[in-house]
């Protein structure tokens, strides 16, 4: 296990002491220290307590929000008939819940204490204006720190939920990638396994093809739905391990070679060069040919032709899957999850997939554009 260094520790933790659950309680920690500091010996017990209690109101608002900003008012209003050496910087303790209001979203709570917080600021303050053009200077002040601390909450806020709806986008993302290379893999393999036993309870006994297939596919499914389970365990891996490596030559041997066990008279015509594809390309497309022979065999009628059509060249690769759909249906799904990964692996590479009956066959059709290479 690696460890992280110091420096990156400092600063996760520098990031943690400052998120919007915290800051207040973070900034009155710092500011009591700073006046203890300050102030020494020659500061007078009362006012450093003031200052303390002020800033421990703004804090107490990081677990009671509504609490903590209503006793750090009710001191304000106290505060302005106190003398003016009772307390060194006590008044900025309402920037600070002004501070986490913002950056939590709050916005309520931020507006309501801003119209009390800021005519008691200029009142507490106004204890040190000679004149009027003090006590004008005093609301421009406050206004402006007021207005800057919006502002700050505002960039963190939206930075903070632009950072939450990202994570939320891109777990979801891997969710459905999960969700398609389980269908694509272990449901695959053991829907192998459940069409095999089918057809040998069918015939009142299982022959050794019917056994291999079990073993094979039941095997594979295992090792599989393990390979997933460590992908899940490790959030660094690649769940494209599952299916990447395969070409689609080889894809379209083993597509022919499966459906051909399986009773299905199938031909396979290929118009262009494979080894244009790109390593990615070639792979989509090996993993949509697997995906499109496994729902043949499910789906389609073994009675029946069926045919895979490659067509490639300088602006695309098309692929055309044909089969006529059996009239009993068995294995037929209300949410078509083949199609649906089929679609979300083409669609996200720039292609385009069309499937539906023409001419009493069920027809898939697969478009990927060649102008990723051609760049």
């Amino acid at each position: 296990m690696v460890k992280a260094s110091p420096w990156r520790r400092l600063g996760a933790g520098v990031r943690l002491l400052l998120n919007p659950g915290r800051i207040e309680l973070v900034l009155s920690a710092v500011t009591i220290v700073f006046i203890v500091i300050l102030t020494g010996p020659e500061g007078t017990p009362l006012g450093v307590g003031l200052d303390i209690l002020a800033y421990s109101f703004a804090a107490l608002g990081v677990r009671w929000p509504k609490t903590g900003a209503s006793l750090l008012a009710v001191f304000l209003a106290i505060r302005g008939f106190l003398p003016p050496d009772m307390g060194t910087l006590n008044e900025y303790a309402a920037l600070y819940v002004l501070l986490g209001a913002g950056m939590r979203g709050d916005i309520v709570l931020r507006r309501v204490f801003t119209l009390i917080y800021y005519p008691l600021l200029i009142w507490v303050t106004g204890l040190y204006a000679p004149d009027v053009t003090g006590v004008l200077q005093s609301m421009l002040v406050w206004a402006l720190f007021i207005g800057v601390v919006w502002l700050i909450g505002n960039a963190s806020y939206g930075y903070t939920t632009a950072l939450r709806r990202a994570h939320a986008a891109e777990a979801q993302l891997q969710r459905q990638v999960l969700a398609r290379e389980l269908h694509d893999t272990v449901a695959r393999s053991f829907t192998q396994v459940a069409m095999a036993s089918e057809r040998a309870r069918l015939r009142g006994g299982a022959t050794a093809d019917d056994l291999d297939v079990i073993s094979e596919a039941a095997t594979r499914g295992v090792d599989e739905l393990r390979l997933m389970m460590s992908l899940l365990r490790d959030p660094s891996a690649s769940v494209e391990a599952l299916s990447g490596g395969t070409s689609l030559a080889e894809a379209l041997t083993a597509a022919q070679k499966s459906l051909r066990a399986e009773g299905f008279n199938t031909a396979v015509s290929v118009e262009g060069d494979l080894a244009v594809l790109t390593e990615a390309q070639s792979a989509t497309l090996a993993a949509v040919t697997a995906e499109a022979a496994a729902n043949i065999v499910r789906h389609g009628d073994p009675a029946q032709p069926a045919g895979i059509l490659v067509h490639i060249d300088d602006a695309r690769a098309d692929l055309t899957f044909l089969n006529s759909p059996t009239h009993q249906d068995d294995y037929a799904s209300a949410q078509p999850m083949g199609l649906w990964g089929v679609q979300q692996r083409i669609e996200s590479a720039g292609g385009t997939v069309k499937f539906g009956t023409e001419d009493h066959l069920w027809v898939v059709r697969v478009g990927l554009p060649m102008a990723e290479q051609a760049a």
